[in-house]
């Protein structure tokens, strides 16, 4: 068993190729006296030339022989330079980052500024360093970034109503942005139940309707093809050798049960988006149907009466500043906005420890 710290390395290892991948490659730069610059590194020295890894793109590379008397200058990249390349990507930190992930990032700077405590970029590893620090503490404080600001616990208590509809509308378009269409519809569903009464349920309501029309396109493409992809698969199976189609009729088989059991599964679960898939027919006909009921739905849909947002807020504010008259006047304004039980809970919890 890995002990922590070996662990930690290993996710460090994991996190630092993955911003790799994506960053620019490390090379160094040839001159040439013509004013041309290449970047790529050497693989093999000549007495009169180099041959050089050009790197065209991210992901494509080419070979080339320069000569010796057509170079310039070689501008080399500095060890410090390269592995700073690596960690730069950590910050600034992205949204809704969690404790251990913030972890994370703050050992591989750490890493980087044990290796290279001098060097060029050091000194920029440390205010990325200390940055990380000073928002990883609010994190494991409670609070949490958001839109590219660190909410501390104590903002997001007072104004927790809003901020949760924030962070479920962040989660939702990420989903939709990764085409994820699925996942964002029944995002969105657990959304409408909580936050119908908030200004971001408005401003979501674009974003629904482009996921269910793509989601809803994609399931009409499938099922306007099915009989076709039917019989490709059947005539497919009829050209294979005896022992092969049974195997695959076998598969097949398996597949098709665990499919139609997925989708019994969801329909007892009550889900109202099924898992849809190419090769199942009713998943692809529900999908199509619900997703027209739900256009007509948005379309028609009363505009919001009241605001979740303003009734915790003012009720929030109350209860810690009010009178008692104040206090049950709000928290009587907060029920007539149809606050979900728990942020009620919240209000009711901080009246209760004012002990008025």
């Amino acid at each position: 068993m890995n002990s922590p710290k070996t662990t930690m390395k290993l996710r460090i290892t994991c996190l630092l190729f993955i911003i790799s991948v994506h960053s620019p490659c490390l090379a160094d730069v040839f001159i040439l006296k013509d004013g041309t610059k290449l970047e790529g590194k050497i693989l093999k020295e000549n007495a009169d030339s180099y041959l050089v890894e050009i790197n065209i793109s991210e992901s494509i590379k080419d070979e080339r022989l320069v000569k010796k008397a057509e170079l310039l200058n070689i501008e080399r990249e500095e060890p410090d330079l390269a592995a700073f390349k690596k960690i730069e990507g950590l910050y600034p930190a992205p949204d809704l980052l969690t404790a251990p992930e913030y972890e994370e990032r703050i050992a591989a700077v750490e890493e980087f500024l044990e290796k290279f405590p001098y060097g060029v970029k050091s000194n920029q590893a440390k205010e990325m360093l200390k940055t990380l620090n000073e928002e990883s503490n609010k994190i494991a404080d409670g609070g949490y970034k958001l839109e590219g600001e660190i909410c501390t616990v104590e903002e997001y208590r007072a104004n927790a109503y809003e901020m949760d509809a924030r962070i479920a509308s962040v989660k939702i378009r990420q989903l939709a942005n990764a085409g994820n269409w699925l996942a964002a519809l029944r995002a969105l569903e657990a959304f409408e139940v909580d936050f119908s009464g908030s200004e971001i349920h408005t401003a979501l309501l674009p974003l629904m309707r482009q996921v269910i029309t793509a989601h809803r396109d994609q399931a009409a493409a499938l099922l306007d093809s099915f009989e076709k992809r039917e019989k490709a698969r059947t005539a497919g199976l009829e050209r294979m050798a005896l022992g092969d189609r049974a195997n695959s009729q076998r598969a097949l088989a398996e597949e098709a049960a665990f499919l139609e059991t997925r989708y019994q599964n969801e329909k007892t679960a009550k889900f109202r988006w099924p898992t849809t898939h190419p090769f199942h027919k009713n998943s692809l006909a529900d999908t199509i149907r619900l997703a027209e009921v739900e256009m007509r739905r948005l379309q028609t849909s009363p505009a919001r009466t009241t605001d979740g947002a303003n009734a915790f807020r003012n009720a929030w504010n109350a209860v810690h500043s009010g009178d008692p008259e104040t206090k049950t006047e709000a928290m009587n304004i907060a029920r007539a906005a149809l606050l979900p039980p728990r942020y009620i809970q919240m209000l009711e919890a901080a009246i209760a420890a004012s002990g008025k």
